[in-house]
């Protein structure tokens, strides 16, 4: 529209607000405006800007998934995760948060002292966007996904299975991944996943 050329920067954690420069600054009129934003990776598909499959493909370039083990440094942002991950449970466990409005650490801490245990953090490029924490040589040396959580913006576009798998693959053996099956959509995921794995 306008007869101008949409124009897409790739920047790396940009600030602030974007502001029109240049061209099109001098172009911008109360008859033929717009506004430039910055737009996450799930917003990116959300705009319709791109053609189809073509914002799936710059979102995996962009904002590409990194799966690290947790060190010191990043059980702050997991302990974070995990209050999400809390209230996400709470609606099956019916559990609740405390008189802060909290929901506490709970088994958190066991995986942050324990040697049989280890945690993974998956990012979206720079943006955190789950964890999974595993105890090693739980029954018999099978390993157990103790817990397992992806945020809600990064649900149903793959993010989840790739971070799994890269998980499992990472401890090769015998699995066993409990869910609840009141949880329909976990225990579709789970299933489905187990089934590929299994292939």
């Amino acid at each position: 529209d306008g007869g101008r050329p949409a124009s897409y920067f790739l920047l790396d954690v940009p600030t602030g607000e974007p502001e029109l420069g240049g061209d099109e600054a001098r172009a911008d009129s109360p008859g033929d405006s717009y506004r430039p934003l910055w737009a996450t990776e799930p917003e990116l598909a959300m705009l319709g800007l791109l053609p189809d499959g073509i914002a799936d493909l710059v979102a995996a370039q962009v904002w590409p998934l990194c799966v690290d083990e947790v060190g010191d440094d990043h059980w702050p942002v997991v302990a974070r995760l995990w209050r999400l991950y809390q209230h996400d449970l709470s609606e099956l466990r019916h559990s609740e948060p405390d008189a802060e409005g909290r929901f506490l650490p709970g088994r958190l801490t066991s995986y942050v002292e324990a040697g049989d245990r280890v945690g993974y953090l998956a990012r979206r490029g720079q943006v955190p966007c789950g964890f999974a924490l595993v105890r090693l040589g739980v029954r018999r040396d099978r390993r157990t996904m103790g817990e397992f959580f992806v945020t809600r913006s990064s649900r149903g576009s793959g993010v989840a299975a790739a971070f799994a798998r890269e998980v499992v693959t990472r401890h090769p053996g015998e699995w066993v991944i409990p869910f609840q099956d009141e949880n329909a959509r976990a225990a579709a995921f789970w299933r489905r996943l187990a089934a590929e794995l299994l292939e």
